[in-house]
This record gives C-alpha cells, sequence and structure tokens, in this order.
C-alpha cells in the first residue's frame, strides 16, 4: 500500500510539473504555452491515470483481505480438524495394535 501512495504521489508530481511546464512561455516550453487542447488532454490524462491507481489501490485492499480471510481459514483448520485428525489416527494405530489379538481370539473360537 505504501508503494501505491509513493507511486501515485510521483506521477501525480510528475504529471502536474508537466502541466505547469504545458503553460509556461520561456524557451522550448513556449511552444506548449497557450495550447488549451494540449492542456486539456494533459489533464484528461491525469485523471485517467489517477482513476486507475485508485482503482488499483481499492483491488490491492480487496485482495488483502481475501488474503486474511484465507489466511483465517486455515488458521481454523489447523485449530479444529488437525486435532481431530490426530485423534482418529491415534485410534486406528490402536486397532492395528489390536488386530493380531483379535485374529487369535477368532481362530480360538472357531477350533
Amino acid at each position: 500500500m505504501d508503494e501505491q501512495l509513493t507511486l501515485q504521489g510521483t506521477i501525480t508530481g510528475s504529471l502536474s510539473q508537466f502541466e505547469e511546464k504545458a503553460g509556461a512561455p520561456q524557451g522550448i516550453q513556449g511552444i506548449f504555452y497557450g495550447n488549451p487542447l494540449l492542456k486539456s488532454e494533459i489533464m484528461q490524462k491525469r485523471v485517467a491515470l489517477e482513476q486507475s491507481l485508485q482503482k488499483l489501490r481499492e483491488t490491492g485492499s480487496q485482495m488483502q483481505l481475501k488474503i486474511q480471510q484465507a489466511g483465517k481459514s486455515i488458521q481454523d483448520v489447523g485449530r479444529y480438524v488437525s486435532p481431530e485428525m490426530i485423534q482418529e489416527e491415534r485410534e486406528i494405530e490402536d486397532l492395528l495394535e489390536f488386530l493380531p489379538a483379535i485374529r487369535e481370539n477368532s481362530l480360538i473360537v472357531h477350533k
């Protein structure tokens, strides 16, 4: 977000300087002086860039919220599901330990 704000400030500052130069009557910049079409076009491009940057910032914020929500879901899985999985694994291990004894008892009953 800080980088986006810095980028927006840089672009806005550069465009402002260019607009000022477009209206300045000195040196080579005098070519632009008194050219309302050029100045209008520059201002339109500036507005379009600022709107694009605003949209980018909003999209970045939405993405950051979605990432936070995904992180919370992952934490919930770790907090609630993992202990249950560990318990299920322990129960399976216990059953596997008793399986030979169960087989032995069933063989005795059949005889």
